[in-house]
């Protein structure tokens, strides 16, 4: 039994690495499809302004949980290089120190640019990836008497992942990734908030 298994497993990395597939890595294809990922990180926010003539500065740290739809849109310009547009949707949970939690809102867009290091027609591949988006955040923070208050910013987010594929057929493939995220929100220069940290994410492009 064990000799089987081992043939199998042996007979499925052959195929992985060396069985061509024609996948669409080529120059002049599209590339539709989307990615769902999750990151916990900490969030780091100050504020200035001034209180009765006197500036002050201020500084939070919060724990929070987000999860992340992005769709996107590429063309490859040249074989295994793909630009296009991405955009994305992020809601995450605020955990402060006070147990005041609120929830964030995203929607985002902006440019991205993926690269494929291995061959174009193999089974397996690994991408590497890279974006800009601009985003409109918005949230709601329920204080202790539980009212709640809107607060919209714009913020400026930097991403890079990479990961296996693999083409489960000639035009459809699957992606795990490993990324690290930079998000700056400033508004009015009275107040910042940066957040950052590694996120998992999997999805699914349509190569056409």
């Amino acid at each position: 039994m064990l000799p089987m298994m081992r043939k199998t497993v042996l007979l499925i990395a052959y195929l992985a690495f060396t069985n061509p597939l024609f996948a669409q890595l080529e120059k002049g294809t599209w590339m539709l499809g989307g990615t769902a990922s999750l990151r916990a990180f900490e969030e780091t926010s100050t504020y200035n302004g001034i209180n009765n003539g006197t500036p002050y500065n201020l500084k939070n740290v919060s724990n929070k949980l987000n999860y992340k739809i992005a769709p996107n849109l590429g063309y490859f310009i040249v074989d295994k290089l793909n630009v296009g547009l991405r955009t994305s949707y992020e809601s995450s949970q605020t955990y402060f120190v006070e147990k005041r939690p609120s929830r964030t809102h995203s929607l985002s867009i902006g440019p991205f640019a993926r690269y494929y290091v291995l061959n174009t027609d193999k089974l397996f591949n690994i991408l590497i990836d890279a974006s800009y988006q601009l985003g409109y955040n918005w949230w709601i923070q329920k204080p202790v008497d539980n009212t709640g208050f809107l607060n919209p910013k714009n913020s400026h987010n930097f991403g890079i992942s990479a990961g296996p594929v693999v083409f489960l057929t000639e035009n459809v493939a699957l992606e795990l990734s490993l990324g690290y995220t930079y998000q700056s929100t400033i508004k009015k220069d009275l107040s910042e908030t940066i957040n950052k940290g590694f996120n998992t994410g999997i999805g699914f492009q349509y190569h056409f």
